[in-house]
């Protein structure tokens, strides 16, 4: 029987070789890890490719599973949290990889002391153009946004983010789609300590702009996906401030804004001096 690994890595595939290539390859030496790729892409060319590419670094824990697509992305993610085997876990998808993999080695320094780890973030786009999201930001929409946060995004980015102790696993709601990652992370940090949260800066997730991202992929019906999703929100917490026209609702959106806003000033920053230099 395979021992039990310190950490899963979880990669939900869509029709991206390369995404998966480039986590794996950063991943694949690391033998306190086991990586689950599920590959639910449309081009069967894309899904022999992945699979052979995996079969050839010839380790029994790098396992890849040809998910059967249901047409919801969030039916992927919840089959590879059905197949969790390590002590932590950490769901990144094609579109996202680490710039080192120093926070292993933190996880398995304090894997008895801590039960979620939190990395910064850096959104890279094609051109070049990125925006950073640092702990600093992340720990104080955390601490202050947490325990209402539906709609409000406190970790600042992607699950990627996230080094989750396996035994707070939950399952992704399926029948969200806007929302989807902000309602897992209230859940999860309802059921975590904030006291276990390390904030770890010296490993950042990189989430790349590709033309298979859930979001770009909805932005033409962007209005009826939001107003469906707060829909069962509010079925679902109907009490909670920011599903309401509430004084508290809009001073948690603004705390939110200001905190981010170095972020995303920072970025256009970035942006303007690229066009000039074009």
């Amino acid at each position: 029987m395979m021992e039990n690994k310190l950490l899963s890595v979880l990669i939900p595939s869509f029709n991206s070789y390369q995404g998966v290539v480039t986590i794996v390859e950063l991943l694949k030496t690391r033998k306190e890890i086991e990586i689950i790729v599920s590959d639910d892409s449309t081009d069967i060319e894309i899904s022999h490719l992945i699979k052979s590419y995996l079969s050839k670094i010839g380790r029994s824990d790098i396992v890849y599973y040809k998910h059967k697509s249901t047409g919801n992305a969030v039916d992927n993610w919840n089959f590879l949290l059905s197949k969790v085997k390590g002590k932590f876990f950490v769901l990144a998808h094609h579109d996202e990889t680490f710039t080192n993999t120093l926070f292993i080695d933190t996880i398995e320094k304090y894997q008895d002391s801590i039960e979620l780890m939190i990395l910064p973030l850096k959104v890279q786009h094609a051109n070049g153009v990125y925006r950073s999201v640092k702990s600093l930001a992340q720990s104080l929409m955390i601490k202050l946004l947490r325990k209402s946060g539906l709609t409000l995004n406190f970790i600042g980015g992607p699950t990627a983010l996230l080094i989750v102790k396996s035994s707070h696993i939950n399952f992704f709601n399926r029948n969200l789609v806007f929302y989807v990652d902000i309602e897992w992370y209230r859940r999860l940090f309802l059921d975590i300590p904030i006291e276990v949260v390390m904030f770890y800066s010296e490993t950042s997730v990189i989430s790349l702009i590709t033309d298979f991202s859930i979001t770009k992929n909805i932005l033409p019906s962007m209005g009826k996906v939001v107003a469906s999703d707060i829909a069962i929100l509010k079925k679902d917490y109907p009490h909670n401030v920011l599903l309401t026209k509430s004084f508290t609702g809009f001073i948690l959106r603004l705390i939110h804004k200001l905190i981010l806003a170095p972020s995303f000033l920072l970025f256009y920053f970035r942006k303007i001096k690229y066009l000039l230099t074009k």
